[in-house]
């Protein structure tokens, strides 16, 4: 694994990594062999032991597979068979004896097994007693082979006809039937099933010695039900079948009880101990990669992430870029584009600046390039001031950007840093004028030129978007559509501080004196700012505000400030400037209840919500 993670990149296949992490079952048994044999003191010993113990699980394999072929579906169905035709030989053979037994004088039971049988006897005893005879042909003057008196002729007669009876083809093919029968039976009949587990499989294995315990009492209960439907007591159907037979299992394990014995005797040679050591460490690091597999396909992502950033990086270079620029000013510089470089110097407030076209004639080739003029001459870089340079900068892409005809979108990071206050708002417009036309995308950390930003984009009729990068809980970079307070008009501003007023009073109720204390002492110190805001932006219509160049005095046909006003300013901002500082009046008052706090941020919604409707008559008075 340690290979694989120190040759990761971009490259490496994510399909061939969660291969490797997904060991079979075969692999993960192999590992086990592996860390048991190397860790082994006495690998002779121990080999010879595990043979052993694979010799006996064979044994056992092989006693089982005797017992279970004597009861076998096969053998079952075989004696089925025997029995069945036995009994329809029978049958028959009981249908084409009922005549014969209907003859009168015959004793109950003439014709039947047990008679058939004593008359064998008979014809077996006749050939030593009567031996110049043929039986049943004795003569009437013989004696009888069983009661030894003399036969006469209907004795004689009798005899005869007993032969016929039993030498019929019926009776003869019963005869047969039954014994064709008989050995198969007597073979499960006489059958040992007990295969004799081995002592140290329940230490081996348990759950093993559990499956062989359960087979061998099926081997018996089998066997039972075989002879009940041999004696046709129950259906053959009603056999039990096998339970899961032990044998293969058995084998697997005196297999794997091998090939560790095996690799524990390879052990024992140093090349092929060697291998077992490196295939060990291969299989360990593979077995190790499934865990941490999500981590590496992870940071195969992030090194594709960071090939393609650093191909971007590369496309991007400065060197290529000032080369293919110089190149581009001595094939392209034509009036066009110094006529374009002085609008955008104009726009940006640096008109005393001037763009003019310059000829040269290097080996007879007219050439032209633009230069900068300064009032009263000297090198630009000697003269201009770090802003004046910046506002330069932005003027030649936007020029460039003019003359190019694209609607691709722009970014600017930190565009008007070094730039004066005049020349923010110039450059601002000009990007709010440059939206209407494509997007605009403007990184910054300067509040106030977001604020100048958003005032000119709504003169311009631009739409914008603002989104506020900031560190959260869960990291760094986390993206939100809520912006800074200090950013908010008064409306948002008593939104913020009611949310914060909510978490105060969660805080109390929930017993965390000291969280409440924090919420409502910096709820005030926001509330504070929220009355100032008011001031400029409720009080004064806008007609003096922060961050602006100049005054404007069309606000001021709404504006008209009362007694009352003043009144409710003061008694806001002085309740707040008690617990927005740590001064030593406010640390003798005690914080105010969440619920004093959430009434002041109420009053200041009040007030604001009776000056906004005072404005509207005052202007409409007014305009009479």
């Amino acid at each position: 694994m340690g290979k694989l993670l120190q040759a990761l990149s971009a490259n490496t296949s994510k399909d061939r990594v969660r291969q490797l992490a997904q060991l079979s079952e075969a692999e993960l048994q192999r590992l086990a062999t592996l860390n048991r044999s190397l860790a082994e003191a006495d690998p002779k010993e121990k080999a010879k032991a595990l043979r052993n113990r694979a010799s006996r699980l064979s044994g056992l394999a092989s006693r089982i597979q005797t017992a279970s072929d004597v009861v076998s579906d096969a053998k079952t169905r075989e004696l089925q068979k025997l029995i069945d035709a036995s009994n329809v030989a029978k049958q028959a053979a009981e249908l084409t004896a009922k005549g014969f037994i209907a003859q009168p004088g015959l004793l109950p039971g003439t014709g039947g097994d047990a008679w058939k049988q004593l008359f064998e006897a008979a014809r077996s005893f006749a050939a030593e007693s009567h031996r110049d005879h043929v039986f049943p042909n004795l003569g009437a003057d013989a004696l009888c082979p069983l009661c030894q008196n003399a036969l006469g002729d209907d004795g004689a007669r009798r005899l005869i006809d007993f032969d016929a009876f039993v030498q019929r083809a019926v009776e003869k093919t019963a005869r047969e039937a039954r014994a064709a029968a008989i050995p198969p039976f007597e073979a499960i009949r006489g059958a040992d099933l007990n295969f004799r587990m081995e002592d140290s499989l329940a230490d081996e294995s348990p759950e093993l010695n559990a499956l062989c315990s359960v087979f061998q009492q099926s081997l018996n209960a089998r066997k039972a039900s075989i002879l009940q439907a041999a004696a046709s007591k129950i259906e053959w159907n009603s056999i039990p079948a096998f339970t899961e037979n032990p044998h293969q299992r058995l084998l697997d394990r005196k297999g794997i009880l091998e090939q560790e014995a095996d690799a524990l005797e390879k052990t024992m040679d140093q090349a092929a101990r060697a291998a077992m050591v490196k295939e060990q460490a291969e299989l360990d690091g593979r077995q190790r990669l499934f865990g941490v597999l999500d981590a590496v396909l992870e940071g195969i992502d992030r090194l594709g992430m960071q090939k393609k950033l650093k191909s971007c990086i590369d496309q991007t270079g400065t060197t290529g870029i000032s080369r293919k620029s110089t190149d581009l000013s001595k094939e392209m510089a034509t009036q066009e584009v110094a006529d374009a470089l002085n609008r955008e110097l104009k726009s940006l407030d640096v008109d005393e600046l001037h763009v003019v076209m310059k000829s040269s004639s290097p080996g007879g080739k007219t050439q032209y390039k633009l230069e900068l003029q300064l009032p009263g001459g000297g090198s630009p870089s000697d003269i201009l001031s770090e802003g004046e340079q910046r506002a330069i900068s932005i003027a030649s892409f936007l020029a460039e950007l003019s003359l190019s005809k694209g609607r691709g979108g722009i970014v600017f990071d930190d565009p008007v840093s070094s730039l004066d206050h005049k020349r923010r708002w110039k450059v601002a417009q000009r990007l709010a004028h440059e939206a209407l036309i494509r997007q605009v995308i403007v990184f910054t950390h300067d509040v106030a030129f977001m604020s100048v930003l958003q005032r000119v984009a709504e003169d311009a009729g631009s739409l914008q978007l603002i989104q506020c990068i900031r560190r959260s809980p869960v990291g760094y970079g986390t993206h939100t559509p809520r912006l800074p307070f200090d950013t908010l008009k008064t409306t948002k501003r008593i939104g913020e501080l009611r949310i914060q007023s909510d978490l105060a009073a969660q805080a109390h109720k929930n017993g965390d004196e000291e969280g409440s204390n924090r919420l409502v002492k910096d709820g005030y110190f926001h509330l504070r700012m929220a009355w100032e805001r008011a001031v400029e932006e409720v009080l004064l219509n806008g007609a003096i505000s922060r961050f602006e160049v100049g005054i404007s005095t069309k606000p001021l046909q709404s504006v008209v400030v009362e007694d009352d006003d003043y009144k409710a300013i003061e008694a806001g901002m002085t309740k707040c400037s008690y617990f927005a500082h740590d001064s030593a009046q406010a640390a003798q008052l005690p914080i105010p209840h969440p619920d004093e706090f959430r009434a002041d941020v109420e009053a200041l919604e009040s007030w604001r919500s009776l000056v906004e409707k005072r404005k509207t008559a005052v202007q409409t008075r007014r305009k009479q």
